[in-house]
């Protein structure tokens, strides 16, 4: 929304753009920090009650999210494991995972 608005072009919408950058997992680098040290974390609003709407979303969440493996012993399947991991702040999204394969 803000680079649509061309927000972007301006202090005030560089600064926006920072602070949510400043929110994700890893924050901000020492640099970003020191050039920018009016940052102040956006908050991430926790979501609730999250339910996967369909195996096309699965798919395209694990694409950016996460990972299937396959293991093999002895020329013979051995196990197929699926690994995803999300924020704290995202635990209902986590069960919805296992509700949904039905393991984990």
């Amino acid at each position: 929304m803000i680079m649509q608005r061309r927000e972007h072009l301006t202090t005030s919408g560089l600064q926006e753009i920072i602070n949510l950058r400043a929110s994700l997992n890893l924050g901000l680098s020492d640099k970003l920090k020191a050039a920018f040290p009016k940052t102040i974390p956006a908050n991430k609003p926790k979501v609730e009650n999250q339910r996967i709407p369909h195996p096309q979303w699965v798919a395209g969440f694990s694409t950016a999210e996460g990972c299937f493996s396959v293991g093999f012993s002895n020329d013979r399947f051995k196990y197929l494991s699926f690994k995803l991991t999300q924020h704290s702040r995202d635990e209902q999204l986590m069960v919805s995972f296992i509700e949904f394969w039905g393991c984990g």
